[in-house]
């Protein structure tokens, strides 16, 4: 075993205390061990993430994946729900000055809109006509 001491500023006083660290190979070099530390690491971070993936998705619905899925580009261009998504069935202008964007899926059974602020592109809302078995999304794609 290696033994260290390491110090602490406690009540303006510095105090040594032993610190131990294990060498389980006792053949290890420090950037070995860097590099199995830095592997752990990603381990446990990837881990962490997927755990918050699924809490995120696990337990929803479809309808509610759809929810959280369109309702995710507030705030974002409109010009990025255009790159997935493509061109809107109709656009048309709001008494507010505003911007509003029709689009359908299953065979138009289901319609949602996005609102945006024509100067700066950004969406301010959305909503959606249609019922939970028409307005669904996978919530693994």
């Amino acid at each position: 075993m290696n033994h260290c001491t390491y110090r602490c500023h406690l009540d303006s006083r510095i105090h040594e205390q032993p610190v131990i660290f294990l060498d389980l190979t006792q053949q290890t070099t420090n950037a070995q061990q860097r590099q199995e530390t830095m592997k752990i690491t990603l381990w446990i971070n990837l881990f962490v993430i997927s755990v918050q993936s699924g809490c995120y998705l696990a337990g929803s619905s479809p309808h509610e994946s759809f929810i959280k899925h369109y309702q995710w580009y507030v705030g974002k261009t409109i010009q990025s729900f255009r790159s997935s998504a493509g061109r809107p069935e109709s656009v048309k202008k709001l008494t507010n000055g505003n911007i509003e964007e029709e689009y359908a899926v299953r065979k138009g059974k289901c319609r949602f809109y996005y609102e945006y602020d024509p100067v700066t592109g950004i969406v301010v809302s959305w909503r959606f006509e249609g019922g939970e078995k028409e307005c669904i999304q996978n919530p693994y794609t």
